[in-house]
């Protein structure tokens, strides 16, 4: 599914198969998310998914992807989701997703890792954000340069963060903002 997805769907239930990861990329598997990337170039012979009803799904390595959640059919969010933007993020090399937002106007999302710590930026915010990055540990998170609470449950308003060690990633909340957005996880 675009350059982000890989999906591998089986045929019978209870299925394996051999899943080819496309050269000169890393990927890493959706529903096992503590696991390291794999590379590119290889096929996983007879992968089976960790669940019945799960079908191979691999996220590539710098994806960014923009959802508009507002329950929690999928699972990535619930009803306090809505009015929000969220973006899941898989961070790597410096990768963009030519975002247009609710004001109809080009609004690019970059994400990269430089020396360790995982960088999400935008041009503005013209909604609140909520920020699923892949994380395998987190000491702080900063936006715009000042540090954010942990927080086990969002404040009302303004940002914070949690690590959701199960998931392998850190949720950060943003409130919107005219101005640009530089989001930063420290390891």
């Amino acid at each position: 599914l675009g350059e982000a997805l890989l999906v591998a769907p089986f045929f019978e239930p209870g299925a394996a198969r051999d899943v080819a990861l496309p050269a000169g990329e890393r990927w890493y598997d959706w529903w096992r998310p503590g696991r390291p990337a794999l590379d590119g170039g290889q096929v996983l012979a007879a992968y089976t998914a960790p669940a019945p009803g799960q079908i191979p799904l691999f996220v590539r390595e710098g994806a960014i992807l923009p959802l508009d959640v507002v329950n929690d059919a999928n699972g990535l969010g619930d009803a306090a989701s809505a009015g929000h933007l969220t973006l899941l993020v898989w961070p790597g090399r410096r990768a963009t997703f030519p975002l247009v937002d609710v004001d109809d106007q080009p609004n690019p999302v970059t994400a990269e890792v430089v020396d360790g710590v995982a960088r999400v930026t935008m041009a503005r915010a013209p909604r609140p954000l909520l920020v699923r990055a892949r994380a395998l540990s987190v000491s702080g998170v900063q936006v715009g340069g000042a540090a954010v609470p942990a927080a086990d449950v969002w404040p009302p308003e303004g940002a914070g963060w949690r690590f959701d060690a199960e998931a392998s990633s850190v949720w950060i909340r943003v409130p919107a903002s005219p101005d640009a957005v530089v989001i930063e996880v420290l390891p």
